[in-house]
């Protein structure tokens, strides 16, 4: 599997903006004030949960742009290390295929992925005295690589982002089919894409995500979101558990 200078850089750069402050999709436990990081909860600190992507990459085959349609569906395990900090890992299958005749792969061509990754809580708080219908903010990061071979090259992929959440609590929602929770996230992203054969266009590194997530217990979780990059969009869905 080759490596990059422009894949190492873009790792760097991710891993760096990670350390300062990232997020995205809630993997990790629903927490409480500014002091969670040291507040401790019953319960197992196990998370288990699916997730479903799909989208456009924008890549270059032989200095030819071309459109990857790229689709992932996993399982993913995490466990909680710190009240903060939450690491998984997630397996399932990758398909990708191209509309464009004389490319690589022109039908369905599906593949084993596996990855892994962490996501940080890194600030928590039901001080945002702006809005009386905001009950907490919170910023979170997080940080995944996952990697599939297929027939004809491979695809590995850092993704990395941050994003700042506006929570809101429905504390009268007597039916429980009815989330009680409802938790707005916007910012920035990165997706670095390696592979032996296709390279990735400059405008679908770095982009913009958002969504909603879902909390219908503490220990249970739907989100829905979409990453733009310009050349590329994905959009996702996450359902998890905490057992």
């Amino acid at each position: 599997m080759k490596i990059t200078s422009k894949f190492l850089t873009a790792l760097a750069i991710s891993a760096a903006f990670t350390t300062a402050s990232m997020a995205g999709v809630s993997v990790t436990r629903d927490t409480d004030v500014m002091d969670f990081a040291i507040n401790s909860v019953d319960g197992s600190n196990f998370h288990f949960g699916v997730h479903a992507e799909g989208g456009t990459r924008a890549m270059e085959l032989n200095s030819r742009e071309i459109d990857i349609n790229a689709s992932r569906y996993v399982g993913f395990l995490g466990y909680d290390i710190s009240r903060s900090i939450t690491i998984f890992a997630s397996m399932g299958t990758m398909i990708s295929d191209s509309d464009e005749p004389y490319t690589l792969n022109a039908e369905n061509n599906s593949a084993f992925t596996f990855g892994a990754g962490f996501m940080v809580n890194l600030i928590d708080s039901n001080q945002f005295e702006l809005l009386t219908t905001i009950s907490r903010y919170r910023l979170q990061a997080e940080a995944e690589v996952y990697y599939a071979e297929f027939e004809d090259y491979s695809w590995t992929e850092f993704d990395a982002a941050i994003t700042f959440q506006l929570h809101n609590e429905d504390a009268g929602n007597s039916l429980e089919i009815l989330p009680n929770q409802y938790a707005l996230f916007v910012g920035p992203c990165a997706s670095v894409i390696n592979s032996d054969e296709l390279d990735q266009t400059s405008g679908s590194v770095f982009g913009m995500k958002g969504g909603i997530t879902l909390l219908f217990t503490d220990n249970t979780y739907l989100t829905g979101g979409f990453e733009y990059y310009g050349d590329s969009s994905i959009y996702y869905g996450t359902l998890g558990l905490r057992f």
